[in-house]
């Protein structure tokens, strides 16, 4: 799938993106865990919507930007697998109760892809209950394995999440740029919350989105430059949550 440009004055008015992240997380690249962490609190564990802008720098390896768990036999995570396609995995008590991998392949490392992943098992399909959007393109699965009622990780009391690599063994670390990156705990939110397509150059941009967090939401701007886990770091939350990202293997220089 091709990924849009959005070069300076591609697109008209609206809502701007300022800053995003670089991980530095590929081997051939620069062998460093360049993470963002944040321990979760109890939130709902079935109902969930990430929405984040990625550019990658590597092809044909798995990189993880978004996962989060408890323990090896409780876990959750969207990645790039090694086939270039988008990979969504989760356990419970160790058993694989959700499993989607796109048929879309997505091997543009010029450009970016808005990515928004929304979920609801409490939904008996998995048309309902597993939803993702692609630069505002629903997308179609290959492998689809749907349990509904499934547990997620993401807002487990005492879980882990991590942008940037695979939280439960560390691994499969991100190399790329991440921007404007929402979690919204409780809330199946669609991608047009988050996005619209120029009605002039027809470009699909960001908008600002007008959503309820829940507990373990979090909105990450990458405007400050800190490696604290506070309000004026790397991984700052500007929701109004306060749920600030611990900061490993990052430093001022990558924010851009």
């Amino acid at each position: 799938m091709v990924a849009f440009i959005l070069p300076a004055n591609s697109v008209t008015g609206g809502y701007d993106i300022e800053n995003s992240c670089r991980f530095q997380g590929n081997a051939s690249v620069e062998a460093t865990s360049a993470v963002l962490t944040l321990a979760t609190a109890s939130g709902n564990t079935k109902v969930g919507t990430l929405s984040i802008w990625v550019k990658r720098s590597t092809l044909g390896q798995n990189d993880a930007f978004f996962t989060s768990s408890a323990d090896a036999n409780n876990l959750s995570g969207l990645r790039f697998n090694s086939n270039d396609v988008l990979d969504w995995a989760s356990k419970d008590g160790g058993s694989e109760n959700l499993r989607f991998k796109t048929n879309a392949v997505f091997r543009d490392v010029s450009a970016w892809y808005h990515i928004v992943l929304a979920i609801n098992t409490a939904e008996s399909s998995a048309g309902d209950g597993f939803k993702m959007w692609v630069n505002g393109v629903a997308q179609t699965f290959g492998t689809a394995t749907y349990t509904q009622d499934a547990t997620l990780s993401f807002n487990e009391a005492s879980g882990t999440m991590m942008l940037g690599g695979k939280q439960v063994d560390t691994s499969d670390y991100f190399s790329g740029y991440m921007a404007d990156a929402y979690w919204i705990d409780g809330t199946q939110y669609a991608a047009s919350d988050f996005g619209e397509t120029d009605e002039d150059s027809g470009i699909w941009k960001p908008k600002s989105a007008s959503v309820t967090f829940g507990t373990n939401g979090f909105k990450l701007e990458f405007k400050g430059t800190g490696t604290s886990a506070d309000s004026s770091g790397i991984g700052a939350d500007t929701s109004g949550n306060t749920n600030h990202f611990a900061v490993a293997n990052l430093a001022a220089t990558d924010v851009t």
